[in-house]
C-alpha cells in the first residue's frame, strides 16, 4: 500500500469450500471500485472465478480455500478490509449436535401442527 486508507468491503454471503464444490463468497464494495477490486482478486491463487457487478458493487468469488484464508489474502495484499463476517450456517448447525437439532425439530413440528395432535 502507498499510505492510502484500505477500502472497506462487507461480506454479504458465504458458502464454505468442500471437496465437492468451490467456496462461494459475495462481498459488497464501493460500486466505482468493483472492477478494479475484481482485477486484483484474480491474482488470489485459490480463486477459480471472480465476477463483479460495477452497478451494485457486488463481487462473487468462487475459491478453493476457507473464508479465513480469503480474508487474510485480500487484507494482506491491501485489496480491501472486510467487515460483517458471517459464520457459515453449516458450521453453526454442525456445532449444535444431534440432540439440540432434534429438540429444535420437535419444537418446529409442535409449532406447525399444534399440541392437540400429540397424544401423551
Amino acid at each position: 500500500m502507498n499510505g492510502m486508507a484500505l477500502l472497506s468491503g462487507h461480506v454479504v454471503h458465504h458458502l464454505s469450500h468442500s471437496k465437492h464444490h468451490a467456496g462461494r463468497t459475495r462481498i459488497r464494495v464501493p460500486p466505482n471500485q468493483a472492477a478494479h477490486i475484481r482485477e486484483r482478486l484474480l491474482a488470489y491463487p485459490a480463486a477459480r472465478r471472480v465476477v463483479a457487478d460495477p452497478a451494485t458493487g457486488s463481487i462473487v468469488i468462487r475459491h478453493d480455500s476457507s473464508l479465513n484464508d480469503l480474508i487474510c489474502y485480500v487484507e494482506a495484499a491491501g485489496i480491501v478490509k472486510l467487515t460483517g463476517l458471517p459464520e457459515g450456517a453449516e458450521e453453526t448447525l454442525a456445532g449444535l449436535g444431534p440432540v439440540v437439532l432434534s429438540s429444535i425439530l420437535g419444537m418446529v413440528v409442535l409449532a406447525v401442527i399444534g399440541p392437540r395432535f400429540i397424544r401423551l
